[in-house]
């Protein structure tokens, strides 16, 4: 009984990755197409939440998140980050709130690997990222299966 229990969850993981895949392409394409970008620019500050932890994704999926910051300014800036996990039927399931200072002239990238739990494998992930002064934000929304991060866009 515990064996057909887990090859009947591992065929419903597999199937789900991949339209979650399939609905990522359509995304991609939507964001290229009417030149939206997850990244918002002002005062020479430059702020981006991106998946995959490292630069070979696209920025709309890959293992975990990056939030980075990009500071021209003379001064230091605070950003504001907050990431949560909401199982499917919309509890929410983690929070994590974080704050850092970008000192000038400087670009930081705050990596995050996310959330993951044997119970709940899929997580609806909304990530906002907000530089206080001057005032930017930034939120993406999307799925986290695992520990692979899907952006809608």
């Amino acid at each position: 009984m515990q064996k057909r229990l887990l090859i009947g969850v591992s065929i419903c993981a597999v199937v789900i990755f991949i339209l979650g895949s399939l609905t990522n392409v359509v995304g991609y394409q939507t964001v290229q197409s009417s030149t939206q970008k997850p990244i918002s620019t002002y005062d020479d500050v430059t702020v981006f939440i991106r998946a995959g932890m490292f630069d070979k994704t696209n920025g709309n999926y890959g293992i975990g998140i990056v939030v980075g910051v990009g500071n021209s300014l003379n001064r230091s800036v605070e950003c504001h980050f907050i990431a949560y996990w909401n199982a499917t039927d919309d509890t929410n399931e983690y929070a994590y709130d974080n704050r850092f200072v970008v000192p000038p002239h400087l670009g930081v990238g705050m990596g995050f690997g996310g959330y993951g739990s044997l119970f709940h494998p899929i997580y609806k992930l909304s990530v906002t990222a907000e530089v206080i002064d001057p005032s930017i934000s930034v939120t993406r929304t999307g799925v986290q299966i695992g520990r692979v991060v899907f952006f809608s866009h």
